[in-house]
Formats: C-alpha cells, structure tokens, sequence
C-alpha cells in the first residue's frame, strides 16, 4: 500500500475524528499529485504535450487521520518550514477539517518554491473515497497570510470549495456509480493514441 512518504512524524492528537478514511486511502495519490504541483518545467514537451520536468520544489503536508492524530510529513525528510509556518498549518488543518471536512479530509502545507525565493501556503482536499479533488494554494505572502487570514475564513473558504464541486457534479448529472475511485485502486481508461494526438493539437476532441 502507498505511503505518504517514508518519513511521517505524528505531531499531535486532535479532540474528534472527523473522516472515515483509512491510512492507505488516506494517503493514496498524494505524493504524485505533489510532484505534479511542485515540478519545474523544461522547454521541451514529451509525447502528450507537456513540458519535460527537470526538477522539483520542496513539498510539506500535515493532515488528521481516522484515529485522530495529526500528522506531517515532506517529500524531503531534511526540509520543513520555519516553526510558525508549520504551528500556522497545523491549526488551519486541525480547524478546516473539524468544521469544513465534509466527510472527506483537507492537507495543509508550504511549497518552497525555487524560483521565487518564498513558500506558497497550500490546501488539497480529498473526498469521502480517497479521491484527490481540490486543490488551494495561496498567492498571498506569509505576512499577510499570517495577519489577514483568520481559521474561520480557511473555513469559510474550503466549504465553499467543497460546496462548488458538489454544485459541479451535479450539474453535470455525475453519480457515485460512474466516479473513480482513483485511491482505492479502481483503473482508469487507458490512453488511446487519439489521447495524445488530440494533448498534441493533432486531432479535435469528438
């Protein structure tokens, strides 16, 4: 089964389970997702037309389990954000997933981000199965982040995020019968070379 990553520090205990979700599900998909979001582009494209990576941003999570522990973990054990970055994840995800989890389960965290010399505050919530569904990040500096952003507007903001999917879905009429659970294993359709041709510009989307 996927870890989140080799090294996970459990940090805290919170006062209440808020999901279902089990470690596995829990975890599934995240360190892929996280390379996709902190890679850095090359100038050349591979064969579905997207740019080569040739490096990664750092990446740190915390997140709250079934059992109710709060946990943290990095792509790189040896980078962590500075104490009150990772004190100030720490209580927006113990917040957003009390009171904005909706059965499912938010990440909290920091991306380091190379090529500007900061870190991005982000948020990555996953449905009742497992599933990623939204992301968040934060183009706001740490300053004002720290000195606008109280837990209740993290709160406000994830349920609405949560709220417009569930409006998304439903107007596109999508039921629970023809989701993916991507998390728990179910395969997705393969790629086609119509797939490609159309990621390429070669071909129009019927």
């Amino acid at each position: 089964m996927e870890k989140l990553t080799d090294t996970i520090d459990v940090v805290s205990r919170v006062e209440e389970a808020t999901h279902k979700l089990e470690d596995p599900w829990l975890a599934g998909r995240v360190r892929g997702w996280m390379a996709k979001e902190t890679a850095i582009a090359g100038g050349r494209v591979d064969e579905l037309g997207y740019q080569t990576v040739v490096g990664f941003n750092h990446w740190w999570l915390c997140t709250v389990t079934a059992d109710r522990k709060l946990i943290e973990s990095a792509d790189d054990p040896t980078w962590k954000p500075e104490d009150d970055r990772r004190d100030y994840a720490h209580k927006v995800c113990r917040y957003v997933n009390k009171h904005a989890g909706m059965g499912g389960v938010w990440f909290a965290g920091w991306i380091d981000d190379k090529a500007t010399g900061g870190q991005k505050f982000y948020l990555l919530w996953k449905d009742p199965d497992g599933d990623i569904q939204i992301p968040c990040d934060c183009q706001h500096s740490w300053e004002y982040i720290r000195t606008k952003y109280q837990l209740g507007h993290w709160a406000n903001q994830c349920a609405m995020m949560i709220g417009q999917w569930a409006e998304f879905r439903r107007d596109l009429e999508i039921r629970e019968q023809d989701t993916i659970k991507h998390a728990q294993g179910q395969p997705a359709s393969p790629v086609t070379p119509n797939d490609i041709a159309i990621a390429q510009g070669e071909a129009e989307v019927l």
